[in-house]
């Protein structure tokens, strides 16, 4: 089913656990870049790794390996002996590939064609970002909806799901913009994020050009965020231009588009 077991805990000496030198620190914050962190604020540290940012082609890692990144996370910290809150983020509402088809979970939203870049083609969309959501949340504190579209509908529906299994969890939405998408201001910002706080949200963050931002940045002494994508997928939209009408086309299944020039 291509389950991955969890990576052993990395354990350090006991005087180690007597608090994270500057060293040590920095020691943390490499092994969670390593462990494909995206973001991560750790006392006076602010760490961000390189992502693919706008790209409207994102490429998914299977659902298993997903997971195994939380519980890595969770692993090191508990070595390290430090309280980290843990965001999970899923760009399965967006993505349009997945690296393989080890995780059967994610057999359903597959299309069966193959990207140039031998990635499985990916049927992404709302319901296969809750389906990865439900499945992170048992290893994580903040599950985070990341969209091209600040859609109020679709955050909402994302909300009321996750809280139906886990009312405790707390809630983050990421707003990507396409590259086309009209430039916001920081009341543009600062209203979205009301509407999200109405819906239970706790965070709201955007990536623009590859940089996270928060408007408010989450007060936890230590934080790290976790996406599951990989490198981005490589698949032809064609014109530019049409971009827009072919992510905005996307449906729960994705046969049928022509606008995708896909290989068998």
């Amino acid at each position: 089913m291509g389950h991955i077991a969890p990576k052993e805990a990395i354990h350090f000496p006991d005087e180690a656990y007597l608090g994270i030198d500057e060293t040590g620190s920095l020691e943390l914050v490499q092994q969670l870049l390593d462990g494909d962190a995206v973001v991560i604020k750790l006392e006076r540290h602010f760490h961000q790794a390189v992502t693919a940012g706008q790209a409207q082609n994102l490429m998914l890692v299977p659902s298993a390996e997903a997971v195994q990144r939380l519980v890595s996370a969770r692993m090191t910290a508990i070595a390290y002996r430090i309280e980290m809150k843990v965001f999970a983020c899923t760009e399965a509402r967006r993505a349009v590939a997945v690296t393989n088809d080890s995780d059967l979970r994610d057999h359903k939203h597959l299309s069966g064609l193959t990207s140039p870049s031998n990635g499985q083609v990916y049927c992404g969309g709302i319901n296969a970002a809750i389906e990865r959501a439900l499945l992170y949340a048992p290893h994580a504190d903040v599950i985070c909806f990341k969209s091209a579209v600040p859609d109020t509908t679709e955050a909402r529906r994302f909300a009321v799901a996750i809280r139906a299994l886990f009312p405790e969890k707390q809630l983050a939405f990421g707003y990507s913009p396409r590259p086309d998408a009209r430039m916001w201001n920081e009341l543009d910002h600062a209203a979205f994020e009301a509407e999200l706080r109405i819906m239970g949200y706790s965070y709201y963050f955007f990536t623009q050009f590859g940089v996270t931002m928060f408007p408010h940045l989450p007060s936890e002494t230590a934080w790290a965020m976790f996406d599951d994508t990989s490198r981005p997928a490589s698949i032809d939209f064609g014109n530019p231009l049409r971009w827009p009408a072919a992510l905005d086309s996307r449906a729960e299944s994705c046969h049928g588009r022509p606008e995708l020039y896909l290989t068998k």
